[in-house]
């Protein structure tokens, strides 16, 4: 249950820049929301982010679909059963705890 020394001494944080926020606006839903994304690039912590992904990678339901031609695909042969049905969701509030204006300033 722990990781092995040439792999802590690979992903040990080095560096001291913080990870970036920034955000990517929804400009197809009205009043424009902004979707908030962390960039783990250049941080102390990336090397240690991209081995969970990798990790993370070869587990399908940690996969994310991000193309609606790949997500028919994969739902066109599923047979639900009687009287179930197949539903989407659009989350529009993810982190509700996070005061918005102190995160943008």
């Amino acid at each position: 249950n722990r990781i092995s020394d040439e792999l802590y001494k690979k992903l040990r944080p080095t560096g001291s820049q913080p990870a970036r926020l920034y955000g990517l606006t929804k400009i197809h839903k009205p009043n424009i929301p902004i979707r908030p994304v962390v960039s783990m690039s250049g941080s102390a912590y990336h090397k240690i982010a991209k081995k969970v992904s990798k990790w993370l990678s070869v587990v399908e339901e940690c996969n994310i679909n991000t193309s609606t031609k790949s997500i028919v695909e994969k739902i066109a042969d599923i047979e639900l059963p009687e009287g179930h049905e197949l539903v989407s969701f659009d989350v529009c509030s993810l982190y509700t705890n996070v005061p918005v204006q102190e995160a943008i300033t």
